[in-house]
């Protein structure tokens, strides 16, 4: 009997080769849609309960400020101001130009209150006047009493360079769009 297995090798070896060429693709379009169009974190901590809880995994949009502004009340993900190394997730509450401050639990904006519906509770404590300057922007946590943001940061304003991406909607544990 005489079999030749060359045939059935080279069969092998070019399915393989298949294999790792749709492998190679599937990795470099993941790299491509994870770098340049998609950001997808995770929730460390309680500053955005009740919008986001502890462990929620976010998908957020890195186009969404490319043609169009950012807004009031978007929920970004952005460099640290502080700690340029560091991602952090919290709601737009103040816009260039505008004087922002916080007094009894109401964030006020150029002297008028802020009506903030995704909020949990009342603020406590005060802060500001502060003026925002151009290209910047203030952010806080929802989860006021428990949020480290722009109210105790070093500087508390983040650039419009140093926005990451807006958050779309929360993905895991249970499917979730974002306001």
């Amino acid at each position: 009997m005489n079999f030749n297995y060359s045939n059935k090798g080279k069969k092998i070896k070019k399915n393989i080769n298949e294999e790792i060429k749709w492998l190679s693709a599937i990795l470099i379009g993941y790299l491509i849609i994870s770098q340049l169009i998609l950001f997808n974190g995770h929730i460390p901590s309680s500053s955005m309960v009740d919008t986001l809880q502890v462990k929620d995994r976010v998908l957020s949009n890195r186009l969404a400020y490319i043609v169009n502004q950012p807004k009031r009340s978007d929920v970004v993900v952005f460099f640290h101001p502080d700690q340029p190394n560091k991602h952090l997730i919290k709601r737009i509450i103040g816009l260039p130009g505008e004087v922002i401050r916080g007094n009894n639990g109401i964030v006020y904006i150029n002297n008028q209150p802020l009506d903030e519906p995704y909020l949990l509770g009342s603020m406590i404590g005060s802060f500001g006047p502060i003026k925002i300057p151009i290209n910047s922007y203030f952010m806080m946590g929802d989860n006021r009493n428990f949020s480290a943001d722009a109210r105790v940061w070093k500087q508390p304003f983040v650039y419009k360079d140093n926005l990451i991406a807006k958050a779309m909607f929360v993905y895991y544990p249970i499917f979730k769009k974002l306001p």
